[in-house]
């Protein structure tokens, strides 16, 4: 979790670094679309990027499945 929040960190400050981000200035109109871009598209694209992910690398299909709520029950009755 907190690495994950550094490298968000850092990325948005090498996106405003590269956009010519100045608080407090009327930004240009290659700034204003950029800040557009990381604000909309940039999820956009990391949202399918994980859907991507998530359907290629998690499959919990057939028996595969239901080793895992076998050894879910057990554990569960181990507890109780």
């Amino acid at each position: 979790m907190k690495t994950a929040m550094a490298i968000s960190g850092l990325i948005t400050g090498w996106s405003l670094t590269l956009l010519g981000y100045q608080p407090g200035v009327q930004q240009s109109e290659f700034t204003k679309n950029g800040l557009r871009f990381i604000m909309v598209i940039l999820p956009i694209i990391c949202i399918i990027a994980s859907f991507i992910i998530y359907k290629w690398s998690y499959k919990l299909k057939g028996a595969y499945i239901k080793d895992v709520v076998n050894v879910l029950n057990l554990r569960k009755s181990k507890k109780a």
